[in-house]
């Protein structure tokens, strides 16, 4: 019951929408579809004015009344009318007639004309209903139907039905995505339009687990991102680049620092104890490595399978996902040698707000006054009293402060270079590219540096056998050990940061659990990691 309400619901919306557009839109409405909408009203009326009679009828019925330019000058004039019984078609003809009025329904909408003063065109139009459906038969929902020619137009409701003033003969165009534009004449009756799925996108060729094939004669469930979608972000992480491109593909990340791995996941969380990560497939061979370290300047496509049917050939592997990802190879031209260099500057999105000198004296003299030691006089003085550390008031003393998130933020720059060569023959082809990438990041020791080596040769020897060799190397180091944020957002703004030998300061406030934040930036841990694959 709920939803046949909120289906005509959104029906009358969308005639509204339509008819409410300008009097020009106003059609003949045939005596039965006025009796449906309108039924049947009783009106007794002697010497009232048409205003008056055209209350009753909107209050009386569902209609609507809209006055074309001169018509509401009759809404003043008395006529003499006593009907009962009559349908609303019957009491506005009549009223219409002795007020010299002409009008026009369609849907619940009336509009008034003075006598003789109709455009022609109205004359001639009707209201044109019909329904939009898929090739099975299933109803479109939002499919476009417009006037050619007109500009008038509408949009199916719940049901793919649809409703606009046109006149026979006119050429109504149809709309869907994913569907092929159809154009269909206006005739009479309901009309019942079939629309076909547009051939383009079926005929794209697309990769799947055992080879490649047309979209058409799939059956299962896969989204592609081409090379135009990838370039669409500068980002150096492929996985940055995939972030809104794939309908139920999730891409998190549990800390910001470059190089991070992040979760990947395809229709949601499958597994609460074992491995939710899809299957990653590196030109045709599982990739053990992580996503963000392969060049997004050597990705052609990439291919995400997510049902049982796409997956299947790879087993129980394939059980949460798969990504398939196709680098690019040689083609027959002459020698290519392209670069592609991208720089950028990196900062903090936003910092913590915290107190500044003067509001941290102030708060440590509250809670001195207020707190268990109930601090008077000379003690809640900064520099005599008790209320900051004897580290603390070295700083006071000569008025040095500090902003600890000046020591662990940073501007940095960021920067990415690629040379590639490729080219080839009728019988060979080949490319070669190698890519540095450095990327620190914006806090402290959160470095990035990434080289890749890439090398692709395919050889045909005979009309059905061609071999080829591709190899991706990848040496990646991550940065050592950043600043602990949250002891540098706790940090009084008088703390001692360097010692008098040159060191970190252990205690800056003299608290033994509120340690210097970057104690341990100076320890040496750097990672280093390497990825060799090769495919035959």
């Amino acid at each position: 019951m709920r939803h046949n309400f909120q289906r005509a619901m959104c029906t009358g919306m969308l005639w509204l929408c339509g008819a409410m557009v300008a009097p020009s839109l106003a059609v003949a409405a045939d005596s039965s579809a006025t009796q449906a909408q309108a039924g049947t009203s009783s009106v007794k009326q002697n010497s009232k004015s048409v205003s008056e009679v055209l209350k009753y009828i909107e209050t009386h019925s569902d209609y609507m009344f809209v006055y074309a330019e001169g018509a509401n000058r009759q809404l003043d004039k008395r006529i003499n009318i006593t009907l009962s019984g009559n349908n609303v078609d019957a009491i506005l003809a009549d009223m219409c007639a002795k007020a010299k009025l002409d009008y026009r329904i369609f849907g619940r909408q009336v509009t008034l004309f003075p006598k003789g003063k109709m455009p022609k065109n109205l004359e001639a139009t009707t209201m044109v209903k019909g329904t939009v459906v898929d090739n099975s038969g299933e109803p479109l929902v939002g499919a476009a139907v417009v006037v050619k020619g007109a500009g008038e137009g509408t949009m199916t409701d719940l049901d793919g039905n649809f409703m606009l003033p046109a006149s026979k003969g006119q050429q109504l165009e149809i709309s869907y995505v994913g569907f092929a534009t159809k154009d269909v004449t206006v005739g009479d009756g309901p009309m019942e339009i079939m629309m076909s799925e547009s051939t383009n996108n079926l005929d794209e060729v697309v990769v799947v687990g055992y080879g490649t094939m047309k979209k058409k004669d799939l059956t299962g469930g896969l989204t592609v991102v081409g090379e135009e979608a990838l370039k669409m972000s500068g980002s150096a992480n492929l996985m940055d680049r995939l972030v809104g491109q794939v309908a139920g593909f999730s891409i998190t990340s549990s800390e910001a620092k470059p190089g991070s791995d992040q979760s990947l996941l395809i229709r949601g969380t499958n597994s609460l104890s074992g491995g939710n990560s899809p299957l990653v497939v590196l030109d045709g061979i599982p990739y053990e490595g992580s996503i963000g370290d392969i060049d997004p300047n050597i990705v052609e496509s990439l291919t995400v399978l997510k049902d049982a049917s796409s997956v299947a050939i790879y087993g129980s592997r394939g059980s949460n996902g798969v990504i398939l990802i196709q680098t690019k190879k040689g083609t027959k031209s002459n020698a290519k040698v392209v670069y592609k260099g991208t720089f950028a500057v990196a900062s903090e999105m936003q910092r913590i707000e915290t107190m500044g000198p003067n509001e941290y004296i102030q708060f440590k003299q509250d809670l001195g006054r207020l707190g268990t030691k109930k601090l008077t006089g000379i003690d809640l003085d900064p520099l005599y009293g008790q209320v900051i550390s004897a580290s603390e008031r070295i700083n006071y003393a000569q008025g040095i402060t500090r902003d600890w998130q000046d020591d662990v933020f940073r501007t940095s720059f960021q920067h990415n270079h690629q040379l590639s060569i490729s080219g080839g023959t009728d019988a060979t082809s080949y490319m070669a590219a190698v890519s540095y990438l450095d990327q620190p990041g914006v806090v402290i020791n959160s470095n990035y540096e990434r080289i890749n080596v890439y090398t692709s040769i395919q050889q045909v020897l005979n009309k059905w056998l061609t071999i080829g060799l591709t190899g991706q190397f990848v040496n990646r180091e991550t940065g050592g050990n950043t600043p602990n944020l949250e002891h540098a957002i706790k940090q009084a703004p008088y703390g001692i940061f360097m010692a008098d030998d040159g060191n970190y300061y252990d205690e800056p406030m003299d608290y033994s659990n509120l340690p210097h934040p970057m104690r341990n930036v100076r320890a040496d841990s750097k990672n280093t990691s390497r990825n060799v694959l090769y495919c035959i």
